[in-house]
């Protein structure tokens, strides 16, 4: 159940407060629903449903509005996590009593040990998990794939992956996949949802884990984990930029700021960093900073932020 909750991970607010944000989200952004719902990848009659608190929205769609529009939610965003994954297994608990009186168990303790084990021994494939792969020095290719990571991505005890949008990061999609081949000479795959306009460009190699472990990754949570860049990546300065080039690509971008003053819209383009690591956003503030750029941090709201403010040190 875990599983299918985290593909399809979504928000509940309070009654009222979906209503609120969204409108919020239209005088802010100063869009059309059917402008907001481009962005978000859906129809314009899927986006009223947002804005007439007919469904949850997905957490990532969100966090785009929140990032792209400098919006902050009402709560926590664990506790709309949280609130929405607790009626979601309310449900499933109801429908689960309902099936379980109409047909009764489905299915004896020692009857899914058994079907475990014949998996086992059928699936020679879970032999991928220990092959071998190509360690590759440290580098700046390698500094800037490890950003990546740390950005979009996350790995498990057996896998890595890096989650991206399918219609605009479809080139950059294709450039991790040949980084990551360059890298360790292994082909990683790319899968697309159904559900979401998402690629997972991902690679499982339970040694490839262990090499990552080893020059500082952790697997898990990155966010309650507060993760950090290696050591190895913060003592160099050329690997500290290839850093946060994959940091950028992934978990930042070119924002254009819209203003009216006597009547008049002025608008200018920033760069904006977000992510809810402490230690990134500290490390992204104290690169630019010593590239001889003037960032502001942000960290007293719960959307925290590195921003560019000026025009000529955003072009360069």
């Amino acid at each position: 159940m875990a599983n299918v909750f985290m593909k399809n991970l979504r928000i509940k607010f309070k009654p009222g407060e979906q209503k609120i944000f969204f409108e919020q989200l239209t005088k802010t952004s100063e869009l059309k629903d059917s402008e907001l719902a481009k962005i978000a990848s859906i129809s314009t009659r899927s986006f009223q449903d947002w804005k007439n608190e007919k469904i949850s929205p997905p957490i990532k769609t969100i966090r785009l509005f929140c990032k792209r529009f400098n919006l902050n939610l009402p709560e926590d965003e664990k506790v709309l996590i949280d609130r929405w994954i607790k009626k979601k297994k309310k449900i499933a608990r109801l429908g689960a009593n309902a099936r379980f009186l109409k047909h009764g168990e489905l299915a004896t303790t020692e009857g899914r040990k058994k079907g475990g084990r014949n998996s086992i021994k059928k699936k020679g494939n879970l032999k991928l998990l220990y092959k071998s792969f190509y360690k590759p020095k440290k580098s700046k290719k390698l500094a800037e794939f490890f950003g990546i990571l740390l950005g979009d991505g996350g790995i498990t005890n057996y896998q890595w992956f890096v989650t991206l949008n399918s219609v605009k990061d479809k080139e950059y999609t294709l450039f991790v996949a040949n980084l990551s081949k360059g890298l360790f000479k292994v082909k990683p795959a790319i899968y697309s949802r159904k559900d979401s306009k998402v690629f997972i460009v991902a690679c499982s190699r339970k040694k490839m884990i262990a090499f990552f472990q080893k020059l500082g990754l952790k697997t898990g949570n990155k966010v309650k984990q507060q993760v950090s860049v290696p050591k190895w990546i913060r003592r160099k300065k050329e690997f500290r930029i290839a850093c946060l080039r994959g940091l950028m690509d992934t978990d930042g971008g070119i924002f254009i700021h819209r203003y009216k003053v006597g009547g008049k819209v002025y608008k200018y383009k920033k760069l904006c960093f977000t992510n809810y690591s402490m230690p990134l956003l500290n490390f992204v503030y104290k690169t630019l900073s010593n590239m001889g750029l003037n960032p502001k941090i942000i960290t007293k709201v719960e959307n925290k932020k590195v921003w560019l403010y000026n025009t000529q040190e955003v072009k360069q």
